[in-house]
């Protein structure tokens, strides 16, 4: 696959989970943003967007009351695609629209017991099914939850076991540091424990 339809459709799957498409009518601007509390982060999709597609990128801090920072590109072509891609992606995924999905609702964690879980969340049901079965027709073991918080009703695509969590990763290949690093954090401390 061609490198700036990889990275649209990674952008795409970040958007869709933590960003926006703007359209400033008055000034005839389209605004494509992600929002992250890792900075490092958003200059690492912001280099890769730019290298595929030759578009400039900002980030900015919203105020300084906020805890996040805003990736934003101005470009009519990046907020066209990603438009199109948004309405597409969560009933035919690709891998990199997956692998910006899990970059953005995404987590990590392991319990006391050592037993380490990855989860996908979002309040679409469909789009976390869809993503269940595309993982599952590679051979990544998941389940589907259903959760209650103050909002309402979130899903989550639950991977379990080092195995199967190390095959997911393998295969997605995540950027984020709370996925990516996480893991080979955890993976580490794990080797170190039982030697």
């Amino acid at each position: 696959m061609c490198r700036w339809r990889s990275a649209l459709n990674y952008l795409a799957g970040l958007v869709y989970g933590d960003g926006t498409l703007y359209y400033y009518e008055r000034n005839n601007e389209y605004f494509t943003y992600v929002y992250d509390s890792d900075k490092e982060f958003l200059e690492e999709v912001g280099e890769l967007v730019m290298k595929a597609l030759k578009v400039n990128y900002t980030i900015v801090r919203p105020s300084k009351t906020k805890n996040y920072y805003r990736l934003q590109f101005t470009s009519r072509k990046v907020y066209d695609y990603v438009k199109k891609l948004i309405s597409e992606r969560p009933r035919k995924p690709t891998k990199n629209f997956i692998r910006g999905f899990l970059d953005a609702e995404g987590s990590l964690s392991v319990d006391k017991k050592g037993r380490i879980v990855l989860e996908i969340a979002n309040r679409n049901k469909q789009v976390i099914e869809t993503v269940a079965r595309w993982l599952s027709k590679r051979g990544i073991r998941c389940t589907i939850t259903k959760h209650r918080d103050r909002k309402g009703i979130i899903y989550k695509v639950r991977i379990r076991g080092w195995e199967n969590v190390g095959d997911a990763i393998n295969l997605l290949d995540p950027l984020h540091p709370k996925i990516r690093d996480k893991f080979m954090k955890y993976l580490h401390t794990i080797k170190n424990s039982r030697s």
